[in-house]
């Protein structure tokens, strides 16, 4: 059906056409005006033609959108919880997270234990709609320097976090 109302409408898009353009070419150009018996006969035009069945359209595709809340806080709070729960998920060292850098939609922090003779650990982190997951984590991590990438999303992290070109 829908390749019959296309069809239709094309040929009433078509004839619509051909009866503008020949309608055109029979208008009088005021400077060369004919004279004589046929000054002044304008061509008559047909009605445009209408289309009395229903039309059919396609249904619009949109991209879903990002509201804010689909993004998650670039603050220690909202990554505390994530971050505690994988580096001291008994509850016994306890830490302190300081943001490094965050954006476009990754996370470099460092997680400070409270205890003594414990090492600040890297903790890279991603935001997974609005929630922030731990992508890796480690002390000698370099984003300079490292061609091996563990895990390999580490590398994009590095780049939109600015820290590699």
């Amino acid at each position: 059906m829908t390749t019959t109302v296309g069809n239709r409408l094309l040929s009433l898009i078509v004839a619509a056409g051909f009866v503008v353009a020949v309608a055109a070419c029979g208008e009088a150009d005021p400077v060369s005006a004919p004279s004589g018996p046929t000054a002044g006969v304008t061509p008559a035009t047909a009605p445009e033609p209408s289309v009395t069945e229903p039309s059919v359209t396609e249904p619009s595709v949109t991209e879903p959108s990002i509201t804010p809340l689909d993004i998650a806080p670039c603050t220690p709070e909202a990554m505390e919880d994530v971050v505690d729960a994988e580096l001291d998920p008994d509850g016994t060292i306890r830490g302190t997270v300081k943001i490094s850098e965050c954006q476009n939609p990754y996370a470099r922090v460092s997680y400070v234990p409270d205890l003594p003779n414990y090492e600040t650990e890297q903790v890279f982190l991603r935001d997974q709609q609005g929630e922030w997951e731990i992508l890796t984590y480690g002390t000698g991590i370099d984003c300079a320097t490292d061609a091996d990438f563990r895990p390999p999303e580490l590398e994009t992290a590095c780049v939109a976090l600015g820290l590699r070109d």
